[in-house]
């Protein structure tokens, strides 16, 4: 009789563990049954421009995405409506719920996201401001190489 991959994998687990289990329950203490988890950083943001143009992202690495806005180095949205400070953030330690909360702020109207800027932030002040002094010097490399490129041709 022939098994598909899964149930005969399902088979030989089930029956190995059975005759393993006998053999090796001194070792299995709660602290080696329960998995070990690399702690997740993700983050929910919201950028706004000097006109007050608001964008909500969800990041794993709110220093580098903020750098990216900042530059202008993904087309798109933030690079078009010039979305560079960083107004607002929320940790999570899960992908699923950062997703969740990114949906649900995209969701809320523009007097709620005032509102919850302003329960952090109430100066609306650049929080990444601070966070990376190369940024401002990678600005002026990368406008001093566009300069030359275009000096070139």
């Amino acid at each position: 009789m022939l098994f598909s991959a899964y149930h005969s994998r399902f088979v030989i687990q089930r029956h190995a563990k059975r005759a393993v289990e006998p053999l090796f329950n001194h070792l299995l203490t709660p602290q080696l049954l329960t998995p070990m988890r690399r702690p997740y950083d993700f983050y929910t943001y919201i950028m706004a421009s000097m006109n007050g143009t608001l964008y909500v992202g969800m990041t794993n690495n709110i220093v580098r995405r903020a750098r990216e806005h900042k530059l202008g180095m993904n087309k798109g949205f933030t690079k078009r409506y010039g979305c560079h400070r960083l107004v607002y953030v929320e940790h999570s330690p899960y992908v699923l719920n950062a997703i969740a909360r990114e949906k649900e702020i995209k969701n809320m109207s523009r007097v709620k996201k005032e509102a919850l800027i302003r329960e952090i932030n109430p100066q609306w002040a650049d929080l990444a401001k601070d966070w990376d002094k190369e940024g401002a010097d990678m600005r002026q490399e990368s406008a001093s190489t566009a300069r030359a490129t275009r000096a070139s041709e």
